[in-house]
């Protein structure tokens, strides 16, 4: 099996070098000695100078200036405009988060690996439902488990080599039942199947034609709560939407014929600035989102006007219409288009302004990233989970 290979990286904010080499070694000590020999999947990591020195082909890990992503989100990855990429806050102990985006990244980068198993909502006794979530429980039996190695463990932790890293599930965790004698997590905190212990939490897709997200995480309690995400069960819920529509990726010519003549390394150096320009674009995309907000004052009146059916019918046959509202109601500074996607369905938006709206009832003044919004408008889920990493 080919290696994952992921690039560590800075953007706008400095990490003195020893620093930046010795999380490398540990993390590279994490992938070889405890993570590859559980999942079987070989990774290397290593650390780069700057975005525009990765090869292409890398998957960019990527350090950032603290307060740059949302107080919920202080690490993620996700894929923009095709790439995957991963995003961590700069700051004390950013090792820890970065180990947790490093291991789900070399698992599954682009978010498209689930697995089948008996719905944890379906337990005896069954956990307590969110306090926004709908009172009506159904049996759900068989979900798709989103593989997320990391987030039902993400509060245990352990030391290499001085830094602190991430403990993480293991093939037995996604088991439908317990195997003997069975390792759950690298620790072995975990000890039994889809265990979710405090501050940590699992994500599935029910089945069916009525298919949602759900979500069930432990809270500093030992609670364990479950509730349903809005939106579309196929907008996988760590995906971001890919809305930008001028980013050079796909868009900027590739070299041409004439640079095979260069020197190898002139050639590889050339290919490294290319694709960390391109990688650049993309991370300038995620947080410039993040660093716009949209009050929610402003943004629900246009998804109440969605739920109604003559305006959503108006407003899908004239999708420009709904743009043009949206910039006129102070919603977005950018007139941003729908790019080559369905209008979503009325019960999309619906989900959503139900959610904000439980929402704004509990905190008055709130504003949600630009990025939401945007989200919001093109039928993907929007909403943030508690305790998301």
């Amino acid at each position: 099996m080919i290696p994952a290979h992921v690039a560590l990286v800075t953007y706008g904010y400095e990490v003195d070098k020893s620093t930046l080499l010795r999380v490398a070694a540990a993390l590279q000590m994490q992938l070889a000695r405890d993570f590859t020999p559980i999942w079987k999947i070989p990774a290397v990591v290593s650390p780069f100078h700057s975005l525009h020195d990765i090869p292409p082909g890398c998957l960019p890990l990527v350090i950032v200036e603290p307060g740059s992503l949302q107080a919920s989100e202080h690490a993620f990855h996700q894929t923009v405009n095709g790439q995957a990429m991963g995003l961590v806050e700069g700051g004390d102990g950013w090792s820890l988060p970065a180990s947790h985006e490093l291991l789900e990244m070399v698992c599954d980068p682009y978010g498209q690996v689930t697995v089948r198993g008996d719905s944890i909502a379906d337990e005896a006794p069954p956990p307590e439902l969110e306090s926004w979530a709908d009172p009506t429980r159904r049996v759900q039996g068989q979900v798709q488990y989103l593989m997320e190695v990391a987030d039902p463990c993400q509060n245990i932790r352990y030391r290499i080599n001085g830094f602190e890293v991430s403990d993480f599930v293991s093939p037995d965790y996604y088991s439908s039942a317990a195997t003997a004698p069975g390792r759950y997590s690298f620790t072995g905190e975990v000890t039994r199947p889809r265990q979710v212990l405090p501050l940590g939490y699992i994500t599935w897709y029910t089945s069916g034609p009525d298919s949602v997200i759900w979500q069930a995480h432990r809270d500093e309690n030992n609670e364990l709560r479950v509730g349903p995400l809005p939106g579309p069960a196929a907008a996988n819920s760590r995906h971001r939407v890919d809305y930008a529509t001028d980013q050079l990726r796909g868009k900027t010519a590739s070299l041409n014929a004439a640079t095979s003549s260069r020197e190898p390394e002139h050639l590889a150096k050339d290919l490294a600035r290319h694709y960390g320009q391109q990688l650049e674009a993309d991370l300038k995309t995620i947080l410039d989102s993040y660093q716009s907000t949209v009050e929610l004052d402003k943004f629900l009146p246009v998804l109440k006007a969605l739920c109604d059916e003559k305006e959503y019918e108006e407003y899908r046959n004239n999708p420009s219409k709904l743009v043009a509202r949206l910039k006129d109601d102070g919603v977005m500074a950018e007139p941003y288009d729908f790019v080559g996607r369905a209008f979503p369905e009325r019960e999309t938006f619906k989900g959503a302004y139900e959610t904000l709206q439980r929402q704004q009832q509990r905190q008055a003044g709130l504003t949600i990233p630009t990025e939401a919004a945007i989200t919001a408008m093109q039928g993907t889920t929007i909403w943030a989970p508690p305790h998301h990493h």
